[in-house]
């Protein structure tokens, strides 16, 4: 019998949110199933007129072989992708949900959020869009979820202790 999940794409950006989102999912995705970690460089961010050529794919480069250390640690192959929106209207999301169609994904998996606001300046923007247009189902890791993934883990029953007066939304699987 086949896993539920067999295809699990993973989209990054290099930020410590979304390693971490890569992380949960190496440890709750059944065994068996293939991992792809996508980057994608916005070719129509504001920044990328200002930054040299070449710049976002760099880091995307870095990002990815972050991503594919985070596997290996793990034990899991991996195989990654670095994409680019290149249309006027094309969006990362946009890219996230191609990638994910065209590689019949079964699950995605994202931070919930993690670019600086200069990035995109609606808080979850990515996330949104991703959530409303996929088809597929999408978890999101909040930065918390590793820390209460590593804790079930180790065998402890503990939670992890938030910062005061911080609130950690449970992470969304649709």
């Amino acid at each position: 019998m086949e896993a539920a999940v067999a295809r699990v794409l993973v989209a990054v950006d290099g930020s410590d949110a979304s390693m971490e989102a890569l992380r949960v999912a190496s440890r709750i995705v059944p065994s068996g199933a293939t991992f792809r970690v996508v980057y994608v460089a916005d070719g129509h961010s504001g920044l990328r007129e200002l930054l040299p050529h070449g710049f976002f794919d760099h880091d995307g480069t870095r990002a990815l072989a972050e991503a594919e250390a985070v596997m290996k640690r793990a034990s899991l192959p991996v195989e990654t992708a670095l994409g680019e929106t290149d249309l006027e209207y094309d969006g990362v999301a946009s890219v996230i949900l191609r990638e994910a169609r065209q590689w019949r994904a079964d699950l995605v998996v994202m931070a919930s959020s993690s670019r600086p606001m200069l990035m995109h300046p609606l808080p979850g923007h990515v996330v949104g869009h991703t959530l409303r247009d996929a088809e597929c189902p999408v978890l999101v890791c909040p930065p918390s979820a590793g820390r209460a993934t590593r804790a079930e883990s180790a065998g402890n029953n503990e939670q992890p202790v938030a910062s005061e007066g911080a609130v950690s939304p449970p992470p969304v699987f649709l």
